[in-house]
């Protein structure tokens, strides 16, 4: 792969301007490229591999600082060739700007002139299609409904548009009486409706107010009945209770009555049985024979008398 040379470079870099501004060009750069190529030359071959080289490290530094120098001369060489350049495009920008200032005017005068029949015929289908739009609007057209290009249609086109508005107009007249009507009528049967709901709930009323006098009655009547079979079952209680406490006291009497005839029925016996002691006594004691019964039939008789 071959390298590009310095002087190459610059050829290449100034090939697109026109030949005497890159003749110009070449000639106040070509010397400092030549020199490029001799410094490459002498920079490849100057190496510093040891300290105690310091010639090499002095021609390092020479070499160095002369390529600084002609860096800086070239640079501002540079500057002042650009500064030429853009001074000669401002004057360019200006002589233009003055040609145009100038040209310009002419341009709209002349193409105002040229165009007057076309501007004519777009104000008139401007003034047609606004008073068109207009009469359009005055029938109440939507405006979605409205043809963009009124100005452009026909006479026989546009009252073709106009007749379809007044029959849209027509007809949406009509359905909005039709939609009135439906309206009045729907509102007067909804009035008929909430008046026979009215009469029908001030009906309903009046007949739960019948139904709860009627339950009222009926209710005292049921509480009358209640209170009457409450009292006479109180006084069944009472006389009940009365009746019982009496056959509890004839039962109480009976029982005592019972209880004495068993008491003086005991008492007999014991009388009896102290009697025939003391006839058995007395017996023993008319034999005469043993003192344990005789001691037996006075303490017998002695019981008799204290009986």
């Amino acid at each position: 792969m071959s390298v590009e040379t310095a002087s190459a470079a610059l050829v290449r870099v100034t090939e697109p301007l026109e030949p005497r501004r890159a003749a110009t060009l070449r000639e106040s750069f070509g010397v400092m490229f030549d020199r490029v190529e001799a410094w490459q030359t002498e920079a490849a071959g100057l190496l510093v591999t040891a300290e105690d080289q310091v010639g090499r490290m002095k021609r390092a530094r020479l070499l160095r600082l002369e390529i600084k120098d002609a860096r800086v001369a070239l640079d501002k060489k540079r500057k002042e060739l650009k500064a030429s350049v853009l001074v000669e495009g401002r004057a360019i920008d200006g002589a233009f700007a003055v040609f145009e200032g100038l040209a310009a005017p002419l341009e709209a005068h002349l193409r105002d002139q040229e165009t007057f029949a076309e501007r004519a015929e777009a104000a008139r289908r401007d003034a047609l299609m606004e008073a068109r739009q207009a009469a359009l609007l005055a029938l109440e057209t939507p405006l979605w409904e409205i043809p963009p290009d009124l100005g452009d249609l026909g006479e026989g086109q546009w009252i073709g548009v106009l007749a379809l508005a007044q029959e849209a107009r027509k007809k949406r007249e009509e359905k909005a009486r039709a939609d009135a009507e439906a309206h009045a009528r729907g509102r007067a049967e909804a009035e008929r409706f909430a008046a026979e709901a009215r009469k029908r709930e001030v009906a309903q009323r009046v007949e739960n107010a019948r139904l709860r006098a009627e339950a009222d009655a009926r209710e005292e009547v049921l509480a009358e009945e209640r209170r009457a079979a409450e009292r006479a079952q109180a006084k069944a209680a009472t006389e009940r209770k009365a009746r019982l406490a009496a056959e509890a006291k004839v039962a109480e009497e009976r029982t005592a009555r019972v209880q004495a005839e068993k008491q003086n029925s005991r008492e007999t016996k014991t009388l009896e049985g102290k009697y025939n002691a003391a006839v058995a006594a007395l017996r023993t004691i008319a034999r005469g024979t043993e003192p344990k019964a005789v001691r037996l039939a006075r303490a017998a008789l002695k019981a008799i008398e204290e009986a």
